[in-house]
């Protein structure tokens, strides 16, 4: 497969009516002009990040609107999600290992 580029794939397999397309990166299907054209792009504000381009739910309703949020921080959500499975007390400091203290 590494031998031929993905355009030749293509032209190969559609020759011989294998339906086939692309793969393309993150960057590639945001730079696509049909994403832009048809309004699946949207961006949301990261709090590190920064402005943050993330792909519409392609199912769309009419009188209906989606709440695009950006995705959490490293860690943002580990009280919940510990608690929420029963390891609340791994939220417990270790006695002797705290940011001032060293392991006894």
């Amino acid at each position: 497969m590494q031998e031929r580029t993905s355009a030749e794939w293509q032209a190969i397999l559609a020759r011989h009516q294998v339906p086939c397309g692309p793969l393309l990166s993150v960057a590639e299907v945001f730079g696509l002009p049909q994403m832009q054209a048809r309004y699946n792009v949207v961006t949301v504000k990261h709090p590190v990040a920064g402005p943050l381009p993330l792909l519409r739910n392609p199912i769309r309703f009419l009188g209906r609107s989606m709440e695009y949020r950006p995705p959490p921080v490293l860690g943002q959500h580990n009280e919940a999600v510990l608690k929420g499975i029963g390891l609340a007390r791994a939220l417990e400091p270790v006695a002797g290992v705290g940011p001032n203290e060293e392991a006894s």
